[in-house]
């Protein structure tokens, strides 16, 4: 596609509308793009709506996230052995939506991670397993 240049007049050319708008109708960036704001929100739009919609995605990327970081620093794994399906998974098993005041933690935390040696504890609980674990890692050492 060949750029069309500015009007002078301060108007550009929307593609979408096939007229021209004022520039403050275009969003400011760095590259010029020939949509105007009406435009390109409903392309954007039209993308999150052909997402499947999950309320709860945010929530329960943050509460694996905490289960990787625990992985990894506090038992010193170089992956977390649960994807976020399986947390999903655990909670639907409960029949709990995922929450920020929950954690998953390892049953046994000797044994290999996976969704047989997971549970789902609250955050308080968590907080005391880690605290045990590395005392228990500091008195090794």
């Amino acid at each position: 596609m060949t750029p069309i240049p500015d009007h002078p007049g301060g108007l550009r050319f929307c593609r979408q509308c096939a007229t021209f708008l004022p520039i403050s109708q275009f969003h400011a960036s760095a590259v010029r793009r020939f949509e105007c704001k009406t435009h390109a929100l409903e392309r954007a739009g039209r993308y999150r709506k052909n997402a499947a919609p999950d309320a709860n995605r945010r929530k329960l990327q943050r509460v694996w996230h905490a289960l990787w970081a625990d992985s990894r620093i506090v038992f010193g794994r170089k992956n977390a052995g649960l994807t976020q399906a399986d947390v999903r998974h655990l909670f639907k098993q409960k029949g709990m939506e995922p929450d920020l005041g929950w954690r998953v933690v390892p049953k046994d935390p000797q044994a290999e991670w996976g969704v047989e040696n997971a549970e789902i504890v609250p955050k308080g609980v968590r907080n005391a397993l880690i605290k045990t674990e590395r005392s228990n890692r500091s008195g090794q050492t």
